[in-house]
């Protein structure tokens, strides 16, 4: 195997987990369509963000910037995931 296969192998690409954003500001007593008014998105657009597509990047970080505040931590404390 050549050396780019092994390191390719082993490289984890991580991104933001928004499923479990969604899931905590649920916990945390904010229901998708709160979440949904206060970034002005449909809630079929939240819901999809939970399905598995990504969020625009101007809605991502409004996403997160509301999960920081509500939930009383830091963005690089945001749940991530592996691809």
């Amino acid at each position: 195997m050549s050396a780019y296969g092994a390191q390719h192998r082993i490289r984890r690409r991580y991104r933001t987990d928004w499923f479990r954003v969604l899931v905590d500001l649920q916990y945390a007593d904010w229901p998708h369509s709160r979440v949904a008014n206060v970034l002005d998105v449909p809630l079929a657009t939240l819901r999809g963000w939970k399905a598995g597509s990504e969020p625009a990047h101007d809605n991502g970080h409004a996403l997160l910037e509301l999960w920081c505040e509500v939930m009383g931590r830091q963005l690089q404390d945001r749940p991530m995931t592996t691809d």
